[in-house]
Formats: C-alpha cells, sequence, structure tokens
C-alpha cells in the first residue's frame, strides 16, 4: 500500500452496524474538531430551549381562570415558570428556595422541590448529552474507509536494468520486515503496540498441523510421507477479518491452507545462467502458467541485494 494512505471524507455506511445506525460521517481532523465542539455548544443551546419549551407547558396547564382561586405560592411558581428565560439552572436554585420558605408546610415544599428536581434533572441530562458529543469522533483507522487506488503491485515497464529492479527488492525486503515486525509486535496474548490498530483484526486466527500428508509424490518428503507441515486458516469473512466493508450479500469466504516439507529435490534442480542476473537456481517441478517451463527460480544475486523471500 502506498505509505500516502487515502482516507474517504464524507457519507458513508459502515455495513457492521446495519444501514440505519451505520451511517458515518468521516472529515479531515480540524473539520471534525469544529464539528465537536459546535455539538457541545448547540447540545447546551437546545437544553435552555427545551426548559423554556417545558417551562410554557406547565404554566399554560396551571394557569388559573378567572373563576379560580389560589394562594400565594400558586402566582409565585407561575412567575419563576414565566421567567425560563433565566436558565434551567437559576430555575432550580430558585424553586428550591422557594420551598424552603414555605415553613410548617410540607405539600407546598414537596411542590417546590419538585419543580427544582425536574430543573435540574434537565440541567443534567443535557450536560451529559453535551459530554457524550465527543462519541462523534474516533480514533484514526478505525472506523474509516482507505481509498483503493493506492492499493496493489507494481506494473513494471520498460527494461529491469534501468533501476527498476532495486525500487522492486527494496520494497520487498521493506514488505518483509514489516510483516516480521507486525508479527513480533500483534500476534501475542494482549498485544498493545500501536500498530495492532491497523486492520480491521489483529490477528487472523489459524491452526497448525506438523504431521501433515506430504503435498508431493510418495517418498518426495524427508523424511516420511506424514511429516509436512501445514497451516489452515480456516474461512475468512471478507467483511469482519478483512476489512472489505460490503452488505453480506456481496461478501465472500476466504480459505488459505499452505503445506511444506523439505523433499529429496536433487533432480528438480539446476544451476543455470540468466543473461540479465547472471548465475540463477532454476527448479523444475512443473510449469506456472504458460510463461515459464520452470517452478521457480532464485538468482545468485538476490543475496546481494538483499531480496525478501516469498511463498508460493
Amino acid at each position: 500500500m502506498s505509505a500516502a494512505i487515502r482516507i474517504h471524507t464524507g457519507v458513508w455506511t459502515n455495513w457492521s452496524h446495519g444501514a440505519v445506525r451505520g451511517w458515518t460521517l468521516t472529515l479531515e481532523q480540524q473539520y471534525g474538531t469544529y464539528l465537536a465542539n459546535f455539538l457541545a455548544v448547540y447540545v447546551s443551546f437546545a437544553g435552555g430551549a427545551f426548559w423554556r419549551l417545558i417551562s410554557f407547558i406547565i404554566h399554560r396547564r396551571r394557569a388559573a381562570k378567572p373563576s379560580e382561586a389560589h394562594g400565594l405560592l400558586h402566582y409565585q411558581i407561575q412567575v419563576l415558570f414565566r421567567n425560563s428565560g433565566t436558565g434551567v439552572v437559576g430555575a432550580a436554585t430558585a424553586f428550591a428556595s422557594l420551598g424552603l420558605r414555605q415553613k410548617g408546610a410540607l405539600s407546598s415544599l414537596l411542590g417546590c422541590l419538585i419543580f427544582a428536581g425536574l430543573a435540574m434533572t434537565t440541567a443534567l441530562s443535557f450536560a451529559a448529552a453535551s459530554l457524550f458529543t465527543s462519541a462523534v469522533t474516533r480514533v484514526p483507522g478505525n472506523t474509516t474507509i482507505i481509498l483503493g487506488p493506492a492499493c496493489g503491485g507494481y506494473n513494471l515497464t520498460g527494461t529491469i536494468l534501468s533501476g527498476t529492479l532495486p525500487q522492486v527488492t527494496q520494497k520487498t525486503l521493506a514488505d518483509t520486515y514489516d510483516a516480521a515486525t507486525y508479527v513480533r509486535q500483534c500476534y501475542q496474548q494482549n498485544a498493545t503496540g500501536v500498530s495492532c490498530g491497523t486492520y480491521v483484526q489483529q490477528k487472523l486466527p489459524y491452526t497448525t498441523n506438523d504431521s501433515a500428508i506430504c503435498p508431493f509424490s510418495a517418498g518426495m518428503c524427508i523424511p516420511n510421507d506424514k511429516s509436512a507441515f501445514s497451516m489452515d486458516s480456516g474461512y475468512l469473512n471478507s467483511h469482519y477479518d478483512l476489512g472489505i466493508n460490503a452488505v453480506p450479500g456481496d461478501r465472500i469466504l476466504y480459505r488459505k491452507v499452505s503445506t511444506c516439507a523439505p523433499i529429496y529435490a536433487s533432480d528438480f534442480g539446476v544451476i543455470g545462467n540468466d543473461s540479465t542476473l547472471g548465475e540463477t537456481a532454476y527448479v523444475y517441478a512443473g510449469n506456472v502458467g504458460t510463461l515459464t517451463n520452470y517452478t521457480f527460480k532464485y538468482p545468485k544475486a538476490s543475496a546481494l541485494l538483499q531480496l525478501g523471500y516469498g511463498l508460493r
């Protein structure tokens, strides 16, 4: 993957959570900070507006008809609801203070404290909501879409001697080192390395079998036909294991089984000379496609170039 990773910004659906809960907006870090701050201020403003709405409804419900008569406390409470613009915390304090002044009238005290509790509950609820607005942000790389054009292999054009080969070998070696480092850091119990959060799954499951059947003809494996070593990934889900975001109908199951064993290979290996790469070891164990009549070749110069190894 290219070092300059391209991340999709805008609206997309995280199908791990479905079409509704998975609706996601990804922004650049600067704009994400602006959005989080705006939401915190907006929620605080909404809390004040909500209290004014509640005050208006209660005030209207408690409004006395011309033929009705109420005590002084009733009208004092109505005034407090009418003056809801003082703020929800101020209203809670005013109701509590009014109740405490009602000496010897327990019902009046409880009535005021109920309204004080309603105001304080509103204040605390929206204060908590303001704090939780920070949940709209996510740690980079955990819930983002990495765009595909930066992925893939090299498309070799021109002659290898023009300088392309050293670049390819350097990348292959760097990929080998990166993979080995990742395994050491992240394929451990309770690994907490920074790079261990790069992929959707920290590590992929696999099982091993050190008594696998020899994948070649009988008598070729060393020391016997049941001494090969096999690694099986099992069925991996392209969405949950490989991180390819897709609806359930577009997901695939992938399985990788690799078996290796030392063999009596003297009859298959030949040391030859490549016109470009020099002295080269060739292994003739069956054609690979239609381009060559050998299975694998390894130039002696690869060791000098520190070329990383590859498995087939």
